[in-house]
């Protein structure tokens, strides 16, 4: 399974590489702006274990989000996810629980309003930082031993806030990065590119 994440991973690195020299030089102005649709591909760090004792490991939760421009301050977008956890209750064999996460997510995007009102000066076609909140909605699916595939063991809704940063390296690939109360960690860490 690991090698597979990896091999998706790659690829799509190598085409978000090619995208970016590949298609026509849109001319941005700022990292974000109205009309503007990101796309992001990211993964989360954080305290999976809590003070579920029967809880064994973790595989790094996958990640991927679509946002677009409604103002120059202001996006919204969708955001879809998977993580698989082990357990281990007394006495009984070892199982594998698959989260699906799937939600909205809105972004106030701060770098121009930053730059004008304070003295940080980041250049606005490199830089977009940003403040979100998002809803969402996980769902624990349980391997059965019967046969019979996914047995739905139940669903919670979510809702949190984030405060983020995508810094461009190349024209419209970019690496980010999120602190907050997410759905799935505490540190959200990836990749984005712009359309």
């Amino acid at each position: 399974m690991w090698f597979r994440n990896k091999s998706c991973l790659s690829l799509l690195l190598i085409s978000l590489w090619g995208l970016n020299h590949v298609t026509a030089q849109r001319e941005f102005s700022n990292a974000f702006q109205k009309g503007i649709v990101l796309l992001d591909l990211h993964s989360s760090l954080g305290i999976y274990r809590k003070a579920d004792k029967n809880f064994l490991s973790t595989r790094l939760p996958i990640f991927i989000g679509a946002e677009y421009g409604l103002t120059n301050q202001i996006s919204a977008g969708l955001f879809g996810g998977w993580n698989q956890r082990s357990y281990k209750p007394p006495g009984s064999l070892i199982y594998d629980v698959n989260y699906y996460y799937y939600g909205l997510r809105f972004n106030f995007h701060l770098t121009e309003l930053l730059s004008n009102k304070t003295a940080l000066k980041l250049e606005p076609s490199r830089f977009d930082l940003y403040a979100g909140l998002w809803a969402g909605r996980q769902t624990a699916k349980t391997l059965t031993f019967s046969g019979l595939g996914f047995n739905n063991s139940g669903a919670v809704n979510l809702a949190g806030i984030h405060l983020g940063a995508r810094i461009y390296t190349l024209y419209r690939v970019a690496v980010m990065a999120e602190i907050g109360l997410c759905p799935y960690g505490v540190l959200n860490i990836g990749i984005a590119t712009r359309l």
